[in-house]
């Protein structure tokens, strides 16, 4: 690899992680919008993934995952991030390049998703919601979360198709 493009993927790997790390910063600090943040925050490892290799776009999700955790004050957003937004991205791109069947990825990333939210759930009840009422709390949650999956679902390659057509003719990769 040429000195000057691993210095300039470098560069744009640690930039990404200040940006992710900003990004969270702000969905801690600003309760509305927080999942759409927190979305936010996991995109420039999917672009850095897409441009480079989906290695680069791992170590820099575990770049942005471990500097918010050290740095940010609230907790929540950091472990929502690292729970299953932040690595959304690059498990949906991963899992479309191996299964060619949609519905057989989207399932797996539909129970995927279910497993890392109730794992969170189970994690921090007690220490973010405090007592939890059994019945109609959870029967409430898991409609909403299933929405969630869809919107992200969606937004994705929203997001994407954003990216390649107005953010990246100006990065000098």
């Amino acid at each position: 690899m040429d000195k000057n493009l691993h210095t300039r993927l470098t560069a744009f790997t640690a930039l990404g992680a200040a940006l992710g790390t900003l990004i969270l910063y702000m969905a801690a600090v600003f309760p509305s919008g927080r999942l759409v943040l927190i979305f936010t925050a996991s995109l420039p490892a999917a672009f850095l993934s897409r441009e480079t290799t989906p290695k680069r776009g791992w170590g820099l999700f575990f770049l942005t995952f471990s500097l918010s955790l050290i740095l940010l004050p609230a907790k929540l957003p950091v472990l929502l991030f690292g729970c299953y937004f932040g690595y959304f991205p690059l498990l949906k791109t991963a899992l479309s390049a191996k299964w060619k069947g949609f519905w057989g990825a989207f399932l797996l990333r539909l129970i995927i998703f279910n497993g890392a939210m109730g794992f969170l759930f189970f994690l921090t009840k007690e220490w973010a919601l405090g007592d939890i009422p059994s019945g109609k709390a959870l029967y409430a949650l898991i409609p909403a979360l299933q929405i969630v999956f869809i919107a992200l679902e969606i937004a994705l390659p929203m997001a994407m198709a954003l990216y390649e057509d107005h953010i990246r003719k100006h990065l000098p990769l």
